[in-house]
């Protein structure tokens, strides 16, 4: 509804209605964009003068002003490489483009070189559909040392005029384009981009030295002639036509000679009057502009109290410049009693009006100063935005309009951005080429101006990209301190709004089907939590995070990132409300894709909290990824611990070469190593070479291998036991657990492969290999033997006297070598967490992690767990387990009444552990293991018995019962695809069969299901 105020009169009239209220109920519209009509003089002026000087309004070239710009930079600040960012799919072809556009005009060329600074490039629309491409410069402007060249005032150029009766103005094309740079310079400015990195030829917009250099440079070429310049505007001047044509001919002659380049559609020719640095010079003299102060004259009436507290607010804070404001005002303040009706006068009307005549002339309103501060105070309401040029807390100018329709939707901080821009356009006379401070009443806009550009949403970004070119501060002030700002944005003058120009930045930098946008826009408003987000965001955030309802509160971080139009935005990913997110992230998945890989392709399109966690869970629930995921990144190497003596820890292993079976054993204190050719791989032939081993070394107190059949039968463990050393066994299929064998292994090969070739003799070699000393350790021999040993090549005999090594500095170089070596492993390696009990992994085959299980027990040695699967149970390495988020597999659930039933029978009756005739103890061999899960008690069942390793048959791993599903024989192929097949364990002459009487059942395992 709109409320009119009526005259009436006593006499016969024709009503008129008053421009104000004609432009509220949009009965006309003013276009302001037509400012005078050109007489006929200028009007053959200005053909004249594009047809004699037609070159310098080419469109097509750019202007080259000599000299090169060479920037001059703070050798203490350190070069900043930034990455390319993404930019959107719909603007990639024209941004292309535009690159390539520029690289023709010669303002950026390719760099393929490497930089010491590398900024990143922004790219935004214009209203017309074309790209802005820009430098983001804020890392480089910290680095430039400014020239501070003054610019000129009002009064510097009212003193060259003299008696001037006829202007001409003339504007720069692309002014800081027409400066060309050195090539350290233009190294600096190297920019990247998705396609490449480009660095800037001529002088780029936003760098904080440009106007002053610019400005140097302008005043330099045009000394001694009758001009002034401002940056890329140029005032040309004469006391009669004559003189002026004179003048500005001589000022075009002169732009010619220098290379200067001009935007016809700018320049101004032959005027009574023209606006040049924030006055009015006329051919009466200079004046103030009263463009300046038009929008506190046609400052509406108030229509209720609210709005007149908010005005004597604004003259209340001015009221020190205002004479007898006290009476002046006594009037008005009469409305605000509580006691009086709302009624608005004439005579309130006259005090009205006399006020904002105070206000916008001295000596309320004061000249503006070069030498002194400037700061604006800028502010927005739901409905316009207000501004004033202040300087020492008097105004020096006042700039109010009204919200677009699109403009009264933009985000809180959009208004407030969209402010500031409004006063450094309208202001730009007064602050361009100085310092100037900001004062907004809107905290998170302070954090927004400090970010990059990229980070920034698109309207934003169009917005920041224009300030680039001032030197601005912000600052925060407390909304009920902006008492000009305030006032002025909500009483705007009425009408339609002025330079509504970043209304469509939003949607086009998103690439969206009509579709999927229709899509996204019902949820949007079908969904509360979102509607209560946009509400937020249109009308603004509470300011403490207390305040915000708990739905809201993931938002509240980056609550000044958000912007709304029929959908919400955060920067330029769309908020997608909860209804779509799992059709979301099942869209996002489709290519099948990691973690990170789905997480980044998200992270440039969508948003909403706790994204990544919903994309961990869907692609950790996602069987196709699972099973066909390679390996699992190295886990930190965990150290054995370093021997105190030599041939006190050995390790041992079996290989294959030349069709024969060889045994190599490794002394782990000096490195020396036996090897031994072997008649079969059977437990006896491997017990009797090393019984000879032990013979001539001495028994070690402990020994390692891996699971091979040789290794775990009973005959090998009554070995360990009557020969007393500790027998410890690597996790099956993770042949790193026994580096310290497979390491010597892979030595005896080199030796039988490099002596087959050239037909020397292997032992010699090994000889040699022996006595060859590593480091400062000395070498294999040394350590074990105390003395070197003869060889074929001629010897001190000093060298081969026993002397005895310092074995507590042999075993600190060793641990030393060690942890060496575990720092190079760890860097490219990762901690898996340990895995839980009943917990449901996949275990690696030979094509992948095909095969589901479920985790039983953690086993002895780090690391290592037993695992069911199809109701056999396994022993693996973490390295081999994926967890996963799958369903718990059936066969594990139909089988866990059955298991409980037999299991309460077993734990009535303890098992007779003297009937166990083999047994495997199984100790940790790191340092620092990771702690082993707690030990899932175990049972021996009817046959058919899960397939174990006979390693988790020891009696002292034997404790009250514990379900387990029917089994079934296990897979051959369930071992990495870098593992050799090892054979199974086979209970011929090598292992006898245990047999346990347990409550009148014989228990008989069956010895094809045992896994090694």
């Amino acid at each position: 509804m709109q409320m009119i105020t009526f005259q009436v009169i006593d006499r016969l009239a024709t009503p008129i209605l008053g421009l104000n209220d004609a432009l509220r109920l949009q009965l006309i519209e003013l276009d302001k964009s037509v400012y005078e009509l050109k007489n006929e003089n200028e009007t053959q002026l200005h053909a004249e003068i594009t047809t004699e000087f037609r070159d310098l309004f080419d469109d097509d070239k750019l202007g080259t002003l000599p000299p090169k710009y060479v920037m001059r930079v703070d050798p203490t600040v350190a070069p900043v490489v930034k990455p390319a960012r993404k930019i959107p799919q719909a603007m990639e072809t024209k941004v292309k483009e535009e690159l390539e556009n520029m690289i023709m005009k010669g303002v950026i060329v390719r760099e393929t070189e490497p930089t010491e600074w590398v900024s990143q490039m922004v790219a935004t629309k214009k209203k017309n559909g074309d790209v802005r491409i820009c430098l983001d410069p804020r890392d480089l402007n910290k680095s430039l040392l400014r020239p501070h060249y003054p610019m000129r005032t009002a009064d510097d150029v009212a003193s060259r005029i003299g008696n001037a009766k006829v202007f001409s103005t003339l504007d720069a094309k692309a002014g800081f384009w027409q400066i060309r740079m050195d090539k350290h310079s233009s190294l600096r400015t190297t920019f990247s981009t998705p396609f490449g990195r480009y660095r800037f030829l001529r002088m780029p917009f936003g760098i904080n030295t440009a106007s002053e250099v610019f400005q140097q440079a302008m005043e330099r070429l045009f000394e001694g002639y009758p001009c002034a310049i401002i940056v890329d505007d140029i005032l040309i001047w004469g006391s009669t036509v004559e003189e002026h044509d004179a003048n500005l001919r001589k000022i075009l002659e002169r732009a010619r000679q220098i290379g200067l380049k001009l935007n016809l559609s700018k320049c101004k020719f032959r005027a009574k009057s023209v606006s040049f640095v924030g006055h009015r010079f006329t051919e009466d003299g200079l004046k103030p502009d009263t463009e300046k102060t038009d929008d506190i004259r046609n400052m509406p009436p108030p229509e209720n109290q609210a709005a007149l507290q908010r005005f004597l607010g604004m003259t209340n804070y001015l009221s020190k410049f205002i004479k007898d404001y006290s009476e002046k005002t006594s009037i008005l303040r009469e409305l605000l009693h509580n006691d009086v009706v709302w009624n608005w006068t004439e005579m309130h009307q006259q005090a009205f009006d006399r006020l904002k005549d105070d206000l916008a002339n001295p000596p309320v309103l004061k000249f503006f100063d070069p030498a002194k501060p400037v700061v604006l105070s800028v502010d927005a309401s739901k409905s316009g935005l207000g501004a004033a040029c202040l300087q020492n807390e008097s105004p020096v100018a006042f700039a109010s309009r009204a919200l677009s329709d699109a403009e009264t939707r933009y985000a809180q901080i959009e208004k407030e951005l969209l402010a500031a821009v409004f006063a450094c356009k309208k202001f730009h006379d007064f602050i361009y080429g100085r310092q100037v401070t900001i004062e907004t009443d809107h905290k998170p806009l302070i954090s927004i101006v400090k970010k990059p550009l990229n980070d920034a949403p698109a309207r934003l970004q169009r917005m920041l990209l224009q300030l680039q070119r001032y030197h601005l501060q912000f600052v925060y002030k407390k909304g009920k301190e902006l008492f000009l700002a305030d006032t002025l944005s909500r009483a705007h003058p009425e009408g339609p709004a002025e330079g509504a120009e970043f209304e469509h930045d939003v949607m086009t930098v998103l690439s969206i089907s009509p579709s999927r946008m229709t899509e996204l826009q019902q949820e949007t408003l079908a969904d509360a939590t979102m509607q209560k987000l946009a509400k937020f965001i249109t009308e603004g955030w509470p300011a403490h995070e207390r305040s915000v309802p708990p739905e809201l509160k993931p938002y509240f971080s980056f609550r000044d990132e958000l912007v709304i139009e029929n959908i919400i935005l955060k920067g330029q990913r769309a908020v997608i409300p909860p209804t779509l997110r799992s059709t979301y992230v099942a869209v996002l998945h489709k290519g099948h894709m990691g973690v990170e890989r789905t997480r980044k392709l998200a992270s440039d399109i969508v948003f909403w909290p706790r994204m990544r966690q919903d994309i961990e869970h869907a692609v950790s629930q996602c069987s196709a990824c699972n099973s066909n995921k390679a390996h699992l990144q190295k886990q930190p190497l965990i150290n054995h611990p370093v021997p105190e003596l030599p041939w006190s820890t050995v390790a041992a292993d079996l290989f294959d070469w030349n069709n024969h079976q060889y045994l190599v054993v490794v002394d782990s204190y000096s490195g020396w190593f036996e090897m031994d050719s072997l008649p079969d791989s059977t437990s006896r032939s491997v017990i009797g070479k090393m019984k000879r081993l032990f013979a001539t070394h001495g028994i070690p107190e402990k020994l390692m291998t891996d699971n091979g059949s040789q290794f775990v039968s009973h005959e090998f463990e009554q070995f360990a036991k009557e020969w007393n050393f500790v027998h410890t066994t690597s996790s099956p299929y993770y042949p790193k657990s026994n580096g310290l064998a497979e390491n010597a292994v892979k030595q005896a090969k080199q030796l039988l492969n490099k002596s087959k070739k050239d037909g020397s003799d292997m032992m010699l070699g090994l000889l040699n290999l022996r006595n060859t000393p590593r480091d400062a350790m000395g070498s294999p021999a040394q350590r074990l033997l105390s003395r070197r040993t003869r060889t074929t090549l001629p010897t001190s005999t000093k060298l081969l006297r026993p002397k005895p090594l310092n074995t507590t500095s042999v075993s600190k170089q060793l641990k030393s070598a060690r942890q060496q070596q575990k720092c190079h492993h760890d860097k490219s390696a990762k901690d898996q967490r340990p895995l839980r009990r009943s917990e449901v992994v996949r275990m690696q085959t030979k094509k992948g992690f095909q095969k589901l299980a479920v985790v039983k027990s953690a086993r002895g040695s780090p690391r290592s767990y037993v695992v069911t699967s199809d109701g056999a149970d396994y022993v693996r390495n973490r390295q081999h387990l994926l967890p996963v988020r799958e369903p718990r597999p059936q066969w594990t659930i139909s089988n866990d009444s059955a298991s409980n039933n037999e299991q309460r029978q077993l734990d009535s009756c303890p098992l007779p552990q003297a009937t166990l005739r083999h047994s495997v103890t199984v100790h940790p061999t790191a340092t620092n293991p990771t702690p082993p899960m707690p030990q899932v008690p175990r049972r021996i069942s009817t046959t058919p018995l899960h397939p174990v390793s006979p390693t988790t048959l020891s009696s002292k791993s034997l404790s009250p019962p514990h379900p387990a599903p029917p089994a079934l024989p296990a897979s051959p192929d369930l071992m990495p695809p870098s593992v050799p097949s090892q054979p199974k364990v086979q209970f011929e002459d090598t292992l006898t069969q245990p047999t346990v009487t347990r409550c009148g059942r014989v228990v008989k395992p069956n010895p094809k299901y045992f896994d090694t």
